[in-house]
C-alpha cells in the first residue's frame, strides 16, 4: 500500500450489488478469453487487470493531514455522502473519492484544458493542443487562482487536491484506470499530481462549450457564399415573442427599463430579441436575427457582398479547427439546451417550492456529472456545508442541487461573450486606431508521447488571441478578403482575433461554494454575482417557499451600433468593447412572481423592446419552454396541485410540436401510391408524441428530415451540409430549380452532428413563417429519377413523404408494422477518448449501447438529433432531478451513466436504463435517509 494509506479490509460488493456484481465479473471472463493473445495491444488483461483500479468502498484508510475521521457512505449505485467535521477535512474526502471513482476522466480534463493532449495521445493531438494553448485556458486558471479567488476557496483547492494525490501515491496506471492499461503499451505516460489549478480550469472548458453565439456568426457568414441577404434573413426569423414567453415577465429591470426610457444609459439595445443585425445586410423589417444593420458576409466597416466571399471561407477555416477539438460539455457549442423550472408551494401538493433540472450535453461516459452530498456533520464556521447533488469529477463543491435551506437548478442562457474581429498584421504587430502596436507574445511548448517536443509562439493583440496563427487556411484567405477603400492595406494578410470573456480572470470558483453556503435569496444572489463565466440561467427555491430566477455573468457592453453578431474590424477603435460589462442589478431577475412558476428552457431572456442593453442576438426559440408552461397552466389550472411524480412526467414529455403544424396538412395530400398511402395512414390518430416504440413518430421524423433536405438542406453550401454528401446543387443566390446544365457538384464539408439544417427548433419557426406563402421558391425542388420535383409546399410535402417511406423502407423494412423510431433514435455511450479513437476490441471493452430512446429534437424530453446528420442521439438530457422543498428526503435524481468511471464497474452504466425509462432515484439528504439507505461504508482515519 502507498506509504501514507493502510487499509484493514479490502474492496467489497454492496450487499445489493453481489448480482450484478457476478454478472459483471463473468462477463469480464468471457472478454479476457476473447481477447487472450494479444487482441488488444498485443497484450493479455487477466481479471485483476480489469478490477484492479476499483476502488475501497469498506473498511479503513488512512489519510495523512486530516484533522479527524471521514465517513464515506455509498448507496446500492455506489453514489457516495461524505460527513466530516471541517471544511478541510470535507473537500480532501472529495478529492480522495472523485479519485476513486473517476480518476483517468479527471487526468483527461486536466490535460485537454492545459493543452497537453499530446503527452497521452501522441502527435495526433498536437493541432488540438496548439489551439488550446492559444486560447490558454490553464493560464488564465493560474491568474484567477493566483489574484482572483478568495483565500477560503484557495484553501478547500487545495485541500481536494490533496485528497486527490492521496490517493494517487503508490499507484500505477492500471491501479488507478483500465484505460491507463491501454494506453502503457503505447507509451511510458504516468499520471502527474493533482494541481488547485487543474480543477479551476475546467471551469474554462465548460464555458467554450456554452460561449454562446458564435456558431451561428459563423454560419450566418458562410451562408453568404450561395444565399442572398433576404434568403438568409428567412433563415433566422424573429423570436416569437406572442407565442413563446421570455423567461422575465414580471421582471426586476422594468425599473432600469424605464430610466433608459427617460434618456439615460449607453450601450448597444436591440438586438436581444434575435432582431439585430442582418446576416448579409437585409433590412427586413422584423425576421429575426437577420433584421437591420451590419452584413454578416464580411466585417463591420467593409463592403458587404464583396467582403462576404473572403470571410466565409475564413471562417470555414475557423469551424475546421474548432470542430475538430474535443468538447467538453456539448456537442462543440451546438445544440447545448437545458430545460428547468420551479413551481411556488401555492401549485404544489405540499405547500412548497418544486424545482426540476435537466441540463442536456454531449452524451458521454462516464457522464459528465458526479453525483455526491457534502455533509458537515454540525454545520458551523468550523465547517459550513451541508449539500447534495451534481457536480464535476476534478473540482471540489457542488454545482447544481440543494442545500438544508435552498435549492437551485441552470439551464445555458446563450448570451454572447465572444467577438471575432479582423485584425490588420503590420510585421510584428497590428494596426489600432492608425498606428502600429506591438503583439504580447509568449512561446509554447507541447511535450508529445513518442516523438519530440513542438514549440509554438502565441500572439495577441489588444482583442485577444490570433486564432489564425493556429490555422494555414485563415492566414491564406486573409491575404485574400476583400474589404472597402477606408480598410488599411492588407499586407501580409488579416488575421481573425478573439475576443471572449472567459480569458479574463474570474471568480465563478468563488460562486460555487457561495452557492453552496446560501441560505436565502439574498445570499443567493450574492453567490451569483460571482458566477462570470459561463453565464446561466439559474432557477431558484428556498424551505421559506419562495422561488426566482436570476441572470450573471460577465456580460460586455459593446459599442453604439456593434451588437455582436458578425465580426469587427480590429483596426476601428469604434468596435472595441467598452471595457464596461452589465451591473448586477441592471440583469434580469425575478422574484415571486404572481404567477407562481418560472420556467427557463433557452429561450428568450427578456423581450427586447423592453430591455436596454443587447444580450444576444441568437436566443432559442423557446418550443421546449412553451411546452413546459403549457403544461404546469394545464395542471394548475381550477386550483389545480403539482406532485413531485408530475414534475418527472413533464419532463420526459415527448410530444412534437412541429408534427402539430405539419401533420394535418400532410394528410390533406393525395401520395398516390399506395405504399407511401399506408405510412402515411400512420399519421391519422397519431397523439404526436415521440415514444419508443411508435411508428408513426419513425415516420413523422422522416418526413420532417425530408422536408429539411428538400426546401433548405440541397441549397445550403457545402460547408453547413453533411461531410461526404456530393450533390448537383443550384447556382449561387437561387432557391428555386435549375436546368440540369447549370448545376454544380458539391460534398458537404461538415460532421454529420453538426451539420445544417439540424432540425432544431430555429427550423420550426423558419417552417411556420413559410406555411402560409405556399409558392415560396423554398418549396421548389427537382426531382430525381422517378420521384416527383415540387413547385409548391404541398408539391414538397408529398416529395417528403415519398422520400421518408423508402428510406424507411431501406433501413427498417418494408412492413410498417415493424416500424419503431427507437429502432432509428439510438443511444449509443461512448468512453471520450480510447473508445472514440482506440481499436475496435478496446471500443468494445469501453463503450456501451445501444438504448433505443423516446423524445426527440425540441421535445421538452430533448433526446436531440440532427436532422441533416441522421437519426441517431448527439446530445441528451445528462442529469434529471427533481426537488422537493416540503421534505427533501422525497427529491429524486438519476443521472447519465453511473457513479464509476471503471468499465465493467457494476456502476458503470447502471444507472442508463432507468435514465432512458424515464425513472428517477430516491435523493436521502438527512442523516437518518442517507444512513437507511447506505450499502458500504469507507472510514477515512487521519
Amino acid at each position: 500500500m502507498p506509504p501514507n494509506t493502510t487499509a484493514s479490509t479490502g474492496q467489497q460488493p454492496g450487499k445489493s450489488g453481489r448480482k450484478k456484481g457476478r454478472r459483471a465479473r463473468l462477463f469480464v471472463l468471457v472478454l479476457v478469453l476473447a481477447i487472450v493473445g494479444g487482441v488488444a495491444y498485443g497484450a493479455y488483461w487477466s481479471i485483476s487487470t480489469v478490477r484492479a483500479s476499483f476502488p475501497q468502498t469498506k473498511g479503513s484508510v488512512t489519510l495523512d493531514g486530516l484533522s479527524g475521521p471521514v465517513d464515506v457512505k455509498r448507496d446500492d449505485h455506489g453514489i457516495p455522502q461524505i460527513y466530516a467535521s471541517s471544511d478541510e477535512d470535507l473537500f480532501k474526502a472529495q478529492g480522495y473519492v472523485q479519485a476513486q471513482d473517476r480518476f483517468y476522466e479527471m487526468d483527461v480534463r486536466r490535460h485537454m484544458t492545459a493543452g497537453r493532449l499530446s503527452e497521452m495521445f501522441g502527435k495526433d493531438q498536437v493541432k488540438n493542443d496548439e489551439f488550446l494553448r492559444t486560447l490558454g485556458w490553464h493560464r488564465v486558471a493560474q491568474q484567477e487562482y493566483d489574484t482572483k479567488l478568495s483565500a477560503d476557496t484557495k484553501k478547500y483547492l487545495r485541500a481536494y487536491a490533496e485528497g486527490v494525490n492521496a490517493y494517487l501515491a503508490g499507484k500505477d496506471g492500471a491501479d488507478l484506470s483500465l484505460e491507463y492499461a491501454a494506453l502503457g503499451f503505447s507509451n511510458d505516460y504516468k499520471p502527474e499530481k493533482w494541481t488547485p489549478v487543474d480543477s479551476i480550469a475546467w471551469l474554462k472548458a465548460m464555458a467554450w462549450d456554452l460561449r454562446g453565439n458564435m456558431q451561428d456568426e459563423i454560419d450566418r457568414a458562410l451562408m453568404t457564399s450561395r444565399l442572398g441577404p433576404q434568403q438568409i434573413a428567412d433563415l433566422y426569423p424573429r423570436y416569437p415573442y406572442g407565442r413563446n414567453k421570455a423567461v422575465v415577465q414580471e421582471g426586476q429591470y422594468d425599473e432600469l427599463t424605464r430610466t433608459f426610457e427617460q434618456g439615460g444609459g449607453t450601450g448597444t439595445a436591440g438586438g436581444a430579441s434575435g432582431t439585430g443585425t442582418a446576416a448579409g445586410g437585409a433590412a427586413t423589417g422584423g425576421t429575426g436575427s437577420a433584421a437591420g444593420g451590419t452584413a454578416a458576409g464580411g466585417a463591420a466597416g467593409t463592403s458587404g457582398d464583396s467582403a462576404a466571399a473572403g470571410l466565409q471561407s475564413q471562417l470555414g477555416g475557423l469551424y475546421e479547427v474548432l470542430d475538430d477539438l474535443p468538447t467538453a460539455v456539448g456537442v462543440n457549442g451546438n445544440g447545448i439546451g437545458s430545460n428547468a423550472w420551479v413551481v411556488s408551494g401555492a401549485h404544489t401538493i405540499t405547500g412548497k417550492p418544486l424545482l426540476a433540472n435537466d441540463p442536456h450535453l454531449s452524451a458521454s461516459l462516464p457522464s459528465v456529472w458526479y453525483q455526491m452530498g457534502l455533509h458537515c456533520r454540525s454545520v458551523s464556521a468550523k465547517c459550513q456545508y451541508d449539500v447534495s447533488g451534481y457536480t464535476f469529477a476534478g473540482m471540489p463543491g457542488v454545482v447544481i442541487g440543494h442545500n438544508r435551506d435552498i435549492a437551485w437548478g441552470m439551464t445555458n442562457s446563450g448570451v454572447d461573450v465572444t467577438d471575432l474581429y479582423l485584425e490588420k498584421i503590420t510585421g510584428d504587430g497590428y494596426l489600432y486606431d492608425g498606428k502600429v502596436r506591438p503583439f504580447t507574445t509568449r512561446e509554447e511548448t507541447i511535450e508529445v508521447a513518442g516523438g519530440e517536443a513542438e514549440k509554438i509562439v502565441v500572439r495577441e493583440t489588444n482583442n485577444g488571441p490570433l486564432l489564425s496563427d493556429r490555422d494555414s487556411d485563415l492566414v491564406r484567405v486573409g491575404k485574400r478578403a476583400t474589404v472597402d477603400t477606408a480598410a488599411p492595406d492588407r499586407g501580409d494578410g488579416y488575421g481573425v482575433a478573439l475576443r471572449w470573456t472567459a480569458l479574463e480572470a474570474g471568480t465563478t470558483m468563488d460562486a460555487v461554494f457561495a452557492m453552496d453556503r446560501a441560505r436565502n435569496w439574498s445570499e443567493f444572489r450574492k453567490a451569483a454575482a460571482l458566477f462570470d463565466v459561463p453565464s446561466q440561467n439559474l432557477v431558484y427555491a428556498d424551505t421559506e417557499n419562495h422561488i426566482g430566477y436570476t441572470l450573471p455573468g460577465r456580460i460586455p457592453v459593446r459599442a453604439e451600433g456593434h451588437d455582436g453578431s458578425v465580426p469587427a474590424p480590429g483596426w476601428d477603435p469604434d468596435y472595441r468593447w467598452t471595457g464596461k460589462y452589465i451591473e448586477q442589478d441592471e440583469l434580469p431577475h425575478e422574484y415571486d412572481p404572481e404567477r407562481g412558476y418560472i420556467v427557463t428552457a433557452n429561450q428568450a431572456v427578456v423581450d427586447a423592446d423592453d430591455y436596454p442593453y443587447t444580450l444576444t442576438t441568437d436566443w432559442g426559440y423557446g418550443t421546449r419552454s412553451q411546452r413546459i408552461t403549457d403544461l404546469v397552466q394545464a395542471k394548475t389550472k381550477d386550483g389545480g396541485k403539482i406532485s413531485t411524480d408530475d414534475m418527472r412526467q413533464m419532463q420526459m414529455d415527448n410530444s412534437s410540436e412541429i408534427a402539430k403544424l405539419l401533420v394535418p396538412q400532410m394528410l390533406k395530400i393525395d401520395v398516390g401510391d399506395p405504399d407511401v398511402r399506408e405510412a402515411q395512414k400512420l399519421l391519422e390518430g397519431w397523439d404526436y408524441t415521440q415514444d419508443a416504440d411508435s411508428a408513426a413518430a419513425a415516420y413523422f421524423n422522416s418526413v420532417w428530415r425530408n422536408v429539411l433536405k428538400l426546401a433548405f438542406g440541397n441549397k445550403l453550401p457545402k460547408e453547413l451540409r453533411v461531410k461526404g454528401q456530393c450533390l448537383w446543387v443550384e447556382p449561387v443566390n437561387t432557391t428555386g430549380p435549375a436546368d440540369e446544365a447549370e448545376k454544380v457538384r458539391e460534398c458537404g464539408l461538415r460532421d454529420a452532428d453538426q451539420a445544417q439544417p439540424d432540425g432544431g427548433d430555429r427550423w420550426f419557426e423558419v417552417v411556420r413563417a413559410l406555411m402560409d406563402d405556399e409558392d415560396s421558391d423554398w418549396w421548389k425542388t427537382s426531382g430525381a429519377g422517378t420521384r416527383p420535383g415540387a413547385e409548391d409546399r404541398d408539391g414538397l410535402f408529398k416529395r417528403a413523404m415519398i422520400d421518408a417511406r423508402w428510406e424507411l423502407t431501406a433501413k427498417l423494412g418494408k412492413d410498417i408494422d415493424s416500424w419503431s423510431w427507437g429502432r432509428l433514435h439510438r443511444l449509443f455511450l461512448k468512453n471520450q477518448t480510447l473508445g472514440t479513437e482506440g481499436p475496435g476490441v478496446l471500443q468494445y471493452v469501453l463503450n456501451r449501447g445501444p438504448w433505443k430512446l423516446s423524445g426527440g429534437e425540441a421535445a421538452v424530453n430533448a433526446t436531440g438529433w440532427n436532422a441533416a446528420g441522421g437519426y441517431g442521439v448527439v446530445w441528451v438530457p445528462s442529469m434529471r432531478m427533481v426537488v422537493n422543498l416540503g421534505d427533501l428526503d422525497k427529491s429524486r435524481w438519476i443521472n447519465l451513466s453511473g457513479a464509476s468511471g471503471h468499465a465493467y464497474s457494476s456502476h458503470y452504466t447502471d444507472q442508463t436504463g432507468k435514465w432512458a425509462n424515464g425513472e428517477l432515484l430516491t435523493w436521502p439528504f438527512s442523516d437518518k435517509a442517507v444512513e437507511a439507505g447506505t450499502s458500504d461504508t469507507l472510514l477515512l482515519k487521519p
